[in-house]
């Protein structure tokens, strides 16, 4: 049964003991993490946007701390950054835009860190090795392939 108290409703449910254990009812109104994806009823992404642009802000304030060398930070880009990052994308639907303001700040660091200069066109930055780009993706592409294959 639910039992409405303050604003808040819990409802008192038997565990395997047979006791009485409160549960505090959740919003159905925000987003709940679960397996690392922020979701929820409503259309707004906006507790996801923010949980990925603070993990990238972490990964980005990880890499001026740290002592990389050229071949470690391309290492962590791909192996680590990219998935932590691109994780969760293909669930959601961020617009270009919104992906490189996720992206800015760590992408800098790692272009820098890599050895790249600051102010490489990105299409070199992002084209194909194969071609003589560096191969860094964008995020916008990492979503895209993913919500196709839900």
């Amino acid at each position: 049964y639910i039992q409405e108290r303050d604003p808040q409703a819990t409802m008192i449910v038997k565990n395997a003991t047979g006791e009485e254990v409160q549960i505090q009812q959740l919003s159905p109104h925000s987003a709940q993490k679960t397996l690392g994806h922020f979701k929820g009823p409503g259309l707004s992404s906006r507790q996801a946007y923010q949980d990925i642009q603070n993990k990238s802000k972490r990964h980005a304030m990880f890499l001026q701390q740290s002592h990389l060398t050229p071949y470690e930070t391309w290492t962590y880009y791909f192996s680590i950054y990219l998935p932590s990052i691109g994780f969760t994308l293909p669930n959601t639907a961020f617009r270009e835009t919104e992906l490189k303001e996720i992206d800015k700040q760590a992408r800098r660091t790692i272009i820098s860190k890599c050895g790249f200069n600051r102010n490489t066109k990105v299409e070199i930055l992002e084209g194909p090795s194969e071609l003589g780009g560096a191969g860094f993706g964008n995020l916008y592409t990492e979503q895209g392939p993913g919500m196709t294959n839900r």
